[in-house]
């Protein structure tokens, strides 16, 4: 009887662990550069109020995100917004403007701002065809008659970041690798006219009910881009 009530009081124990969410696991996918500048912070900050909860993080290209939260491998995902994802629960998270990076010495750098008109007769360093960034970028210059003739497409920033600093092209990206582009001692300017943003989203499968470790560190994600 003794051995029951022991039972009993541990899986009582257990249930007001996980309703406070002191315990559990938070599975997140992202694509790499979010794995590496957005998430750690959060994860630092939800750690400090939850240690007992397990962070799982999948660092995945961005068609990767989708299957891992449409399978339920991942309870939250995060991937850049399109119109073509109906079956997911997308929440806007952040958006950044595109931006080009060149070396120190790139003429282009002794301007404060480019246009893309400018950047399109540059060589250009960019992601890989099919990439949503890409596409993103691609479809609203081409609502402007612009198109970007690329010296390399590139999966990893890393790799953009190394050929912009040999002068190899101009690396276009997002603001949210500005931070990578100066520790590479790289030169960052705004592009305009027209002025490009993409819209990152926080995703989840519409089936799967979050655990309350998953929805707190989802409300962390949407809280810290809010403010």
């Amino acid at each position: 009887a003794r051995r029951l009530v022991a039972d009993w009081d541990h899986m009582f124990a257990e249930a007001r662990d996980f309703a406070r969410f002191s315990r559990g696991r938070v599975t997140v996918a992202a694509p790499n550069a979010q794995c590496a500048l957005l998430l750690p912070p959060a994860i630092r900050a939800f750690r400090d109020t939850h240690p007992g909860v397990r962070m799982v993080l999948h660092d995945v290209p961005e068609h990767e995100v989708l299957a891992l939260v449409r399978s339920g491998a991942a309870d939250l995902g995060i991937a850049t917004q399109t119109d073509a994802r109906t079956d997911l629960v997308s929440t806007a998270l952040s958006a950044d403007e595109f931006i080009a990076v060149l070396s120190p010495g790139h003429p282009l750098a002794a301007r404060r701002t480019l246009e893309w008109a400018q950047v399109a007769r540059e060589p250009v360093i960019g992601y890989l065809a099919g990439n949503p960034v890409r596409r993103l970028l691609e479809e609203k210059l081409a609502e402007r008659g612009i198109s970007l003739e690329y010296a390399f497409e590139i999966a990893l920033p890393w790799t953009m970041m190394g050929l912009a600093r040999e002068g190899l092209g101009i690396a276009v990206v997002t603001m949210a690798l500005r931070p990578l582009a100066q520790w590479h001692g790289l030169e960052v300017r705004a592009v305009g006219r027209p002025q490009i943003a993409r819209t990152m989203t926080l995703l989840r499968a519409p089936g799967n009910s979050l655990s309350p470790a998953a929805a707190a560190f989802r409300e962390l994600l949407l809280g810290s881009a809010s403010a």
